[in-house]
């Protein structure tokens, strides 16, 4: 794990966006902020964050596409963590490790950020819920 911490958050709502930002910069993260998947994967390609946190109404062959990009780096692994609605988690057809219920409180959202950060040679962690 490098000593810098660094997390793009990509929401399309500002205040859950806004929220979350100042938790985690009070926890020593550097924040990378985007409303959009395209905006996203080109602050992924330039600042390589630890982890990228979606909370996004994107279809899933956007997200599948974004994250097949984001794979397709071949400089910096980069972990992916996406928020959805329980309604649409039902629905989703997504890899569930890299999915988590909301609504998420910022505090578990920083547990989840550190966890996986930690295991960032694990393959995936158990979706909560």
């Amino acid at each position: 794990m490098k000593n810098t911490k660094s997390v793009l958050l990509i929401f399309e709502d500002s205040k859950e966006l806004a929220i979350s930002e100042a938790y985690l910069l009070q926890h020593g993260f550097k924040v990378f902020k985007s409303d959009s998947l395209k905006e996203g994967l080109e602050i992924v390609e330039k600042n390589f964050p630890n982890i990228v946190v979606l909370n996004t109404y994107d279809s899933e062959i956007e997200i599948e596409h974004f994250s097949k990009k984001i794979k397709a780096e071949k400089l910096k692994k980069v972990s992916l963590l996406r928020l959805l609605e329980l309604e649409n988690y039902l629905k989703s057809s997504l890899v569930r490790e890299h999915i988590v219920v909301k609504p998420v409180h910022p505090s578990m959202l920083l547990n989840l950020i550190k966890n996986r950060m930690i295991h960032e040679n694990v393959t995936g962690l158990p979706s909560f819920r």
